[in-house]
């Protein structure tokens, strides 16, 4: 692992544990093994060091994404590969997507914010746009693309916050989950109960 890595994983650790505001740059440089000097090398400000972590998280994320969807193919497989991509994402850097959903992102700066925010926002314009791909070909049975992209986004954001983000069969578990539903029959819409 290279300096620049070591400093950048020391510092998801110290985030997550101490929250961003309660590290400072020298904790971060006795946990990396470096001095506070070669910190400042890579980063010019802890600040800067933060966003580093979400534009290397996030790029990647979506560059995976955007290869695989000019690639095309049936959207339950794109479906499935984007559920995989985001359960590696949450695990690989499990301590600071943790900080950014259980603590609100508590210590982000404005400019990071909507850096996430628009992470976020482009996320959710994917997975909608395969969404309605999926119900035009009748491969999904949705009546609202956007609220099913809500929906689907929402079990990474959960995950991320559970302990059941390391199970083994979790991919296969949540697209049974989500292309099978939970009840044994599906509900009727002129059913009492969702009234």
């Amino acid at each position: 692992m290279d300096t620049r890595q070591k400093i950048m994983t020391e510092a998801v650790k110290l985030f997550s544990e101490c929250g961003y505001h309660a590290t400072t740059v020298d904790d971060i440089a006795r946990a990396a093994e470096v001095a506070k000097g070669t910190v400042y090398w890579h980063f010019a400000s802890k600040e800067e060091l933060f966003k580093g972590l979400l534009k290397e998280m996030f790029t990647r994320y979506l560059d995976e994404i955007l290869k695989f969807r000019k690639g095309g193919g049936p959207v339950l497989e794109q479906l499935e590969k984007i559920l995989e991509l985001r359960i590696v994402l949450i695990r690989d850097h499990q301590p600071v997507t943790e900080m950014i959903m259980s603590r609100g992102g508590e210590g982000m700066s404005r400019e990071s914010s909507e850096r996430f925010l628009r992470w976020r926002h482009r996320h959710q314009e994917i997975i909608t746009e395969l969404m309605r791909e999926g119900k035009a070909q009748g491969d999904l049975q949705i009546d609202a693309p956007e609220v099913a992209a809500i929906a689907f986004v929402g079990v990474g954001n959960e995950l991320i916050l559970s302990q059941q983000i390391h199970r083994p069969d979790l991919t296969r578990e949540l697209m049974n989950l989500l292309t099978g539903g939970i009840a044994r029959q599906p509900a009727k819409a002129n059913d009492a109960r969702w009234e």
